[in-house]
């Protein structure tokens, strides 16, 4: 049973993590957030209140933090129909542009930022645009496995066995993982990025946007700041997808909705 004390500490860790990394576990994730911050600090062998003490100014400690609390639940094609619209209405506006800049802003372990890929070139064959597809995520351990391009078998389960055959290889140790075709690894970059610490680092902005499976982490305040600033990462007539189990209650000026968790930037 939790002291008063650790208790007390918990909070203010959790109010901490809200503040820098925008993380808001509120209301019943609330225990979540005690168990997996308890979890850590039995694998850094400290103390809950040590951490509290160790975290401020200590960027290392932090960036292991953010990644015991990141739930990376991913596989490729999750939530089939927006890859769906992707190929049939979304990718289709841009076949004449010169080049096509997608985004997964929460890409977690890579499968979204691959399953965008694989759909590009689907759609595209070889007279489409030039693809760059970005793929952001606040975790560094997530970051290294989407950088890696090997897949468990286990997150391939809504891919059909020709697609299986076409863009994934075994791997050579025999490890039950499957290899990323260099075809769609090649089209993928992938950064560690925290989307509340803005403006965002961006020179150019992006055709369509995956901002999904994320918005849940955050507080009301900080989802309105990063749908304004989504909005803003898009070009004229961009289309930002964000996910179904996530409604959105604040809709941005200047984005339209064109489909269920699908939005589109108004044209000037």
């Amino acid at each position: 049973m939790h002291t008063e004390e650790a208790v007390g500490t918990i909070d203010v860790l959790r109010d901490w993590v809200r503040r820098y990394l925008g993380l808001a576990f509120a209301g019943d994730q609330r225990q979540l957030f005690s168990t997996r911050v308890e979890a850590f600090c039995a694998r850094e062998k400290i103390a809950v209140e040590q951490l509290a003490c160790q975290l401020p100014g200590n960027e290392a400690l932090l960036r292991r933090l953010a990644d015991a609390l990141s739930t990376p639940h991913t596989y490729f094609l999750r939530e089939p129909d927006a890859f769906q619209t992707l190929h049939e209405q979304i990718l289709p506006a841009f076949r004449d542009a010169p080049e096509l800049r997608m985004w997964s802003a929460a890409t977690a372990a890579g499968d979204e930022a691959y399953s965008m890929a694989m759909v590009a070139v689907e759609t595209f064959g070889q007279t489409g645009p030039v693809i760059r597809i970005l793929g952001t995520d606040i975790s560094d351990r997530q970051v290294s496995e989407a950088e890696r391009g090997e897949i468990p078998e286990t997150r391939l389960n809504e891919l059909d066995s020709l697609r299986r055959a076409r863009w994934f290889r075994d791997t050579t140790n025999g490890n039950g993982r499957q290899a990323i075709a260099p075809e769609l690894r090649a089209l993928c970059t992938f950064r560690r990025m925290n989307l509340t610490a803005m403006p965002w680092p961006f020179t150019q902005t992006f055709q369509v946007i995956f901002l999904r499976n994320v918005l849940y982490y955050f507080d009301d305040e900080t989802v309105a700041a990063v749908l304004h600033a989504a909005r803003d990462a898009l070009e004229p007539g961009g289309f930002l997808i964000t996910s179904v189990t996530e409604p959105i209650d604040c809709t941005p000026t200047g984005l339209t909705r064109v489909g269920p968790a699908i939005y589109r930037k108004d044209r000037p």
